[in-house]
């Protein structure tokens, strides 16, 4: 849901993308979900991604099974390496490239405004 979103995605299927071109370059990748304006804009063969906030996973192409909340949460994951990662909070991970099962959280009042903000996205979305 969204312009852009989801637009290159040929193959892949039990995808969820909502924000401007959220999923954009996806292509062959399944279970993907990303949220937020740009997120996950250039993910072409990972799998199993979370992203939710703007430009969360923004550079990732090839990493799978990360979870990335918040504004360039995971921004730099671009490699097959960058797998199984949590970053939760405003620029958390924003400049990993390649490192793996890393687990960085935020402050307690960040985490609130990062689930207010889910909260509210989920409220919107209609049930399918």
């Amino acid at each position: 849901m969204g312009n852009e979103t989801g637009k290159s995605n040929t193959v892949g299927s039990a995808n969820t993308y909502l924000g401007y071109q959220a999923g954009r370059n996806n292509d062959v990748e399944s279970y993907e979900t990303f949220i937020g304006y740009q997120a996950g804009l250039n993910t072409h063969s990972g799998s199993g991604n979370t992203f939710v906030g703007a430009q969360a996973g923004f550079k990732n192409d090839l990493g799978y099974g990360n979870v990335l909340i918040g504004v360039q949460a995971g921004y730099g994951d671009t490699t097959v390496s960058a797998c199984y990662n949590t970053f939760v909070g405003n620029w958390c991970g924003r400049d990993n490239t390649t490192g793996c099962c890393i687990h960085f959280m935020v402050k307690k009042q960040e985490l609130k405004i990062i689930l207010v903000m889910i909260i509210h996205i989920l409220a919107i979305m209609p049930v399918t």
